[in-house]
């Protein structure tokens, strides 16, 4: 997987994981048991341990499948619409099973000149003021809960 390839293209996957096999040897499989696990967790727990270290540093965004296809259900329905005042407005989720928390993680670009708030159902919401990214531009985001950290 070239992970620079991701993040500069700011692309999203989906890894699946078939835990019931750890190696295939000669046509036989090796059951993935803890033991099994325990007993060479630099080979087999590595993958696991690089992409929980990527997530908490911040340069690559790890979740379960329906956080992360909620979120491209959110990009792909969400109408950002400025207002006069240089403030967001977020429109197109009018549904009652969209709540304040499905927001976490939206990130938009915004001019530095002003502070601008994001409303959603009239009401602002909390934001994080982000510095310049790689394109130099500015933007706020609304926090995301954190997952728990099981490494």
């Amino acid at each position: 997987m070239n992970w620079d390839a991701v993040r500069e293209h700011q692309a999203g996957i989906v890894c699946y994981q078939h835990l019931g096999v750890l190696n295939r040897t000669a046509g036989r499989c090796e059951p993935a048991t803890v033991d099994a696990v325990r007993a060479r967790p630099e080979v087999y727990l590595a993958p696991f341990r690089w992409l929980a270290e990527e997530h908490f540093s911040g340069r690559l965004w790890v979740s379960g499948l329906a956080r992360f296809l909620r979120y491209v259900e959110l990009i792909e329905r969400l109408q950002v619409k400025e207002l006069g005042n240089g403030s967001l407005s977020l429109e197109g989720l009018d549904s009652a099973d969209w709540s304040e928390e499905h927001l976490g993680g939206l990130t938009v670009y915004v001019d530095t000149t002003r502070r601008p708030e994001i409303i959603w159902r009239q009401h602002p919401l909390q934001v994080q003021h982000n510095g310049p990214d790689e394109t130099g531009r500015y933007s706020i985001t609304i926090p995301q809960r954190p997952m728990e950290r099981i490494w």
